[in-house]
């Protein structure tokens, strides 16, 4: 190794998180953590605190050291491939973090255009302060034995719809689903699921397609109308602006298309881990959640650690 090496991360979740912490064991490797809050927040726990039942955040700070892992507190604006930089939003104004290796790992959030009024009228559990929203919205709900409908049949509907009738038996709990719920679980563990939400009174509707969300209802294809205090929507996800407006190859999710490697086709030295990036001949990589972003962001921790020793890398 002939010079210290910069990384910088974008993002903090599954992916950047194990990636931050491999790459900083390297030696001579510095790594820059970029990321909008000082906290790693676990998604998957996000209906727990929208229930008020769990916690879904835990201190960047407490788990790297300062001295291993720069933590830069902000919102990336901009790739500056071609000058190897990224300009972040900070407290403190505008910075650019150069790099030698960029790890592209900032997530994705639920896709809430994709149904009229998502935006307006639902809540995607994106992140905690709105799930902290939720959390009033459901007890304001609860006092008046008020209605509450999650739209998806994914497991995060699943979870959250179950979370809600457990912790407020006096709401009307609605689950509707466009396809069967359950998703890639077995046909044992579904008849589970809808055993369970059988139990807590969780009315389930599948096959069903919302139209829109409005004010106090949903509305369905065909015209139908549901009451609802307050709505979800899980109609799945997306990548962030980022890439795209940066100039990066994104496909129609907006991530970044990365090859069998998880290398920009364009920018080699970018590299692309967790939902955020798409690799088109890895099966793995269609399926969004952070069970591939755990393996990614160690395959791409691993590959430049790699390159910087001068070896080559399975794909």
């Amino acid at each position: 190794m002939n010079r210290d090496t910069s990384v910088v991360i974008i993002g903090a979740g599954y992916a950047g998180i194990l990636a931050a912490r491999l790459l900083s064991a390297q030696r001579g490797v510095h790594v820059a953590l970029i990321n909008p809050r000082t906290s790693f927040v676990e998604r998957i726990r996000l209906h727990q605190v929208a229930a008020s039942t769990g916690a879904a955040e835990h201190s960047l700070v407490a788990a790297f050291d300062a001295r291993s892992v720069a933590l830069v507190v902000g919102t990336a604006l901009e790739i500056d491939a071609p000058h190897s930089a990224v300009h972040v939003q900070s407290a403190e104004g505008v910075q650019r973090v150069p790099y030698d290796y960029l790890v592209y790992a900032p997530g994705s959030a639920t896709a809430m255009d994709g149904v009229v009024g998502g935006r307006e009228h639902a809540f995607g559990l994106t992140g905690p302060d709105e799930a902290s929203r939720c959390s009033a919205a459901l007890d304001a709900a609860a006092r008046r034995s008020g209605s509450v409908v999650v739209c998806g049949g994914g497991l995060t509907a699943i979870e959250t719809a179950a979370e809600i009738a457990e912790t407020y038996p006096a709401l009307r709990v609605r689950l509707i689903s466009a396809s069967a719920i359950g998703g890639p679980l077995s046909s044992e563990a579904t008849r589970y699921v809808r055993g369970v939400l059988q139990r807590l009174g969780v009315e389930v509707d599948e096959n069903v397609r919302v139209a829109e969300f409005r004010d106090g209802e949903v509305r369905l294809d065909g015209g139908a109308a549901v009451t609802s205090d307050v709505s979800f929507y899980f109609g799945g996800f997306a990548g962030p602006r980022l890439a795209r407006d940066s100039g990066l190859e994104t496909n129609a999710r907006r991530q970044l298309i990365v090859d069998r490697s998880l290398r920009s086709k364009q920018w080699p030295s970018i590299l692309g881990a967790g939902d955020a990036a798409y690799a088109e001949s890895v099966h793995a990589a269609d399926t969004m959640g952070c069970k591939y972003a755990l393996q990614s962001g160690r395959y791409v921790a691993t590959a430049i650690a790699d390159a910087i020793e001068g070896r080559e890398t399975p794909a």
